[in-house]
């Protein structure tokens, strides 16, 4: 059971980390484009 919540929790962190990461990405290519 802790095993299921652990690899549960670790999973969303993954899934938040990349959401920021594509966030991130998304408004550096929107100033790129906006600059250019």
């Amino acid at each position: 059971m802790h095993l299921r919540v652990d690899v549960h929790s670790e999973t969303r962190t993954q899934y938040r980390s990349l959401q920021t990461l594509s966030c991130y990405t998304v408004s550096y290519i929107v100033l790129i484009a906006t600059c250019l």
